[in-house]
């Protein structure tokens, strides 16, 4: 850490970095629109709905108004590149390697809560969305992972602008939301809160088989399940955000962002399950299992940033602290019912997670004569996580849960220090920008298990990624890009581990022969701005990688020695390679004021190879396309009307395969009392037509599932606006990326 802060500091003594600010302002306003003034007539210019700078594609939510009324969702189902299924998995060109930020911070939510966060976040208090698919160095994210950044509107100079609203549906779903702003000479900030309550239903149902082989070389079938299970969820959940800026004097000011979620969810689920075994001794089983889960999570992050400009050409110092927290506790009850064979079992488990993951961060940036600007940094990030499990069986001698389960108590701490330091030069000139950069990382990792298997990790690793990044333009606003980034993958402890987790029917092993894996991402691209607010976009990527780390699922060629049948698993194996190159076009037409179309497709072919350690080489190769279709219009003057549909075509991933999925949705929103009040209706999956249907490929634990949630559903929403609504917008992303 001290030879990290003695080249930051050497490099600061050098006059190093820094963006220029002046430039980027009046790059952006050529770009997204500006309101004038001359001779107090005011000429408007349509702010367009995409736009592209310096390697980020960004999303004008506050300009769209097919997305008025909606939430935070919907607006990433606009978004370029952006793929969100059924049941709120946020995807970018069908990798899940994306990281969720907010005003230019990471907020590392991801799963249930973000599904949340996105859903009761309206798109209202959204002003845009920025897709950043290859990050620079400057952007310090993990390795081959993107970047969606939703920056938050600030609406109204030097007043105050109050947003109520309520939304819901008939899930049924309710959440009343409202949003704050002020805006002074000195602090302005912005504050979001919303509560919510959802009940939900969610039907699957599936069939699985596992093999092992035999004296002659051929598979034997060892087990076959079917099941049938219904969950019916509750949850209630609340969110806070915060965002504020306090300006000091003319070169020193501070931000500070804020974000909480606290979530409840109460589970009720009935699996109905037969499962036959047929090695080591043939036994037919049917069984019901009835559990009731209790999930209370709360997750959050807060950066606090102190800037300080030498002068007001991009000449500034930064420092930063980022704390990111969860905690969560998991409570189960669980009943299982057999027909024969065994005593029925009445068990109870709990678990409880704590993580805390602060960063602090030195940042100096300075121009380099007339066109050039560095940009170096160091950060040290101390990161801990600890999880217990504990579980128990009911003891009819003394009726009480006094019988330990031993096989599933578990706990784990894992400790990881990260230190790394930047490097990023940027040539910017009124045509064409260039940046050039450089991560290296060094990670020390300790990590323990207090198990029935009981293991200690140590592990220590240096990473370097290099960046490279392109972009062109002429005065008709034809935009070319070009971007680069390899990035080198070390496996983590739990993936190295060999002390199995179980689970109830099954656990999750580590593979201690993974290793590193390497991966090259490019990509090319034209782009067309027309001042009528139109757009076309055409991009070629690809990604290649060696030895990709992937989870796995599979099954035990001969009974477990704890569970004494056979059972499936999941483990990690390295892909020996895998690739993806494909075309992606976004293209936005508006016929006239009331009348608008927009297109998005994305084709690409993707491969992989793996060394099954049972069978040898085995691969698979798919040809896949998206496409989404929307059309916008407006009614009398007063009615919004949209109409959308969306198809995505199989897709694969190592031993998995998720078939198509489409829907047509539907909204209309009209506004009323000169434009403060505003009322929505939609109709999401208008047909019912979308589910989730998965199946696994592997040759020793083949699994068909299919999932079907509320696809259906009603929706309505209502916001009034508080303010002086005649007073001039602006539309300042006050912590955005670039």
């Amino acid at each position: 850490m001290k030879r990290l802060f003695i080249l930051f500091f050497t490099l600061f003594a050098f006059d190093l970095h820094a963006q220029q600010d002046s430039v980027d302002v009046a790059r952006n306003d050529s770009i997204m629109g500006v309101v004038s003034t001359l001779k107090a007539i005011e000429i408007k210019i349509p702010r367009l709905i995409y736009s592209m700078d310096a390697g980020v594609v960004s999303y004008n939510v506050s300009s769209d108004e097919a997305i008025r009324g909606g939430n935070a969702l919907d607006a990433f189902r606009n978004a370029p590149s952006v793929e969100v299924d059924v049941n709120g998995n946020v995807r970018l060109r069908g990798s899940s390697k994306v990281q969720i930020w907010m005003n230019g911070y990471p907020t590392h939510m991801n799963g249930e809560s973000l599904r949340i966060y996105l859903t009761s976040l309206p798109a209202e208090v959204i002003d845009h969305i920025e897709v950043i698919k290859n990050p620079s160095a400057e952007y310090l994210v993990d390795e081959g992972t993107a970047i969606i950044n939703i920056v938050m509107s600030v609406k109204l100079r030097r007043n105050q602008f109050l947003a109520v609203g309520l939304s819901g549906n008939d899930r049924p779903y309710a959440s009343p939301w409202a949003s704050y702003v002020f805006d002074g000479d000195k602090l302005d900030f912005n504050v979001y809160m919303a509560p919510s309550l959802s009940h939900g239903n969610t039907v699957r149902n599936g069939e699985s088989w596992s093999f092992c082989d035999n004296a002659s070389g051929d598979k034997d079938t060892t087990q076959i399940q079917r099941w049938n299970t219904t969950d019916s969820n509750f949850t209630s959940a609340g969110i806070f955000n915060l965002g504020a800026t306090y300006v000091i004097d003319s070169m020193n000011d501070v931000t500070l962002t804020s974000f909480a979620l606290f979530q409840g969810f109460d589970t009720k689920s009935v699996d109905d399950r037969y499962r036959t075994e047929i090695l080591p001794i043939y036994q037919p089983l049917h069984y019901i299992t009835k559990k009731d889960d209790d999930f209370i999570n709360a997750n959050g992050f807060s950066t606090l940033n102190f800037r300080h400009k030498f002068d007001n050409h991009g000449h500034n110092i930064s420092f930063t602290v980022n704390t990111n927290w969860r905690y969560s506790t998991f409570n189960s009850m669980t009943n299982r019912l057999f027909d024969a064979y065994y005593p029925d079992e009445l068990r109870k488990s709990a678990s409880q997670n704590s993580t805390l993951d602060p960063s602090f961060t030195l940042r100096y940036r300075r121009p380099v004569g007339k066109h050039d600007n560095i940009s170096v940094g160091v950060g040290y990030s101390p990161h801990r996580s600890r999880t217990f499990a504990y579980g128990s069986y009911f003891d009819s001698l003394p009726m009480a849960y006094s019988l330990g389960d031993t096989l599933r108590n578990r706990e784990t701490d894992t400790r990881d220090r990260e230190e790394y330091v930047s490097l990023n030069w940027n040539h910017r000139t009124s045509a064409y920008s260039t940046s050039m950069g450089v991560i290296a990382e060094a990670h020390q990792i300790d990590y323990s298990v207090q198990s029935f298997m009981p293991e200690e990790l140590r592990l220590d690793y240096m990473a370097v990624r290099p960046t490279l990044n392109f972009t062109c333009h002429t005065k008709s606003m034809h935009y070319f890009s070009a971007n680069y980034v390899m990035s080198t993958k070390h496996p983590s402890p739990e993936q190295l581990s060999v002390s199995p987790a179980y689970q109830y029917d099954s656990y999750t092993i580590g593979n201690p022969l993974l290793k590193p894996y390497v991966t090259h991402k490019a990509d090319v691209g034209w782009n067309k701005y027309f001042k009528s607010g139109n757009s076309i976009s055409v991009e070629a990527y690809g990604e290649w990688n060696n030895n990709t780390i992937e989870a796995v699922l599979d099954a035990t060629s001969t009974p477990d020695p704890y569970l004494a049948r056979v059972v499936p698993f999941t483990t990690y194996y390295n892909i020996g390679s895998s690739k993806k190159y494909g075309v992606e076009s976004n293209a936005s037409y508006r016929v006239n004021a009331f009348l608008q179309f927009r297109i998005y497709a994305n084709l690409y072919y993707s491969a992989y190879q793996i060394d099954h350690p049972k069978t040898g080489v085995l691969g698979d190769s798919a040809l896949t396309y998206d496409l989404r279709l929307n059309c916008s219009t407006k009614l009398f003057k007063k009615v919004y009307v949209n109409l959308s549909g969306n198809y995505t075509s199989p897709t694969i991933s190592p031993f998995a395969e998720k078939r198509s999925n489409y829907a047509i949705d539907f909204s209309t929103m009209a506004d009323f009392l000169d434009d403060r009040l505003s009322v929505t209706l939609s109709v999401s999956d208008l047909f019912n037509w979308n589910k989730t249907n998965l199946a696994n490929t592997n040759p020793y634990y083949v699994t068909t599932e299919s999932t079907h949630r509320d696809s259906r559903y009603v929706t309505f929403g209502v916001v009034y606006r508080i303010g002086k609504m005649n007073l001039q917008y602006r539309s300042r992303s006050g912590a955005g990326l670039q």
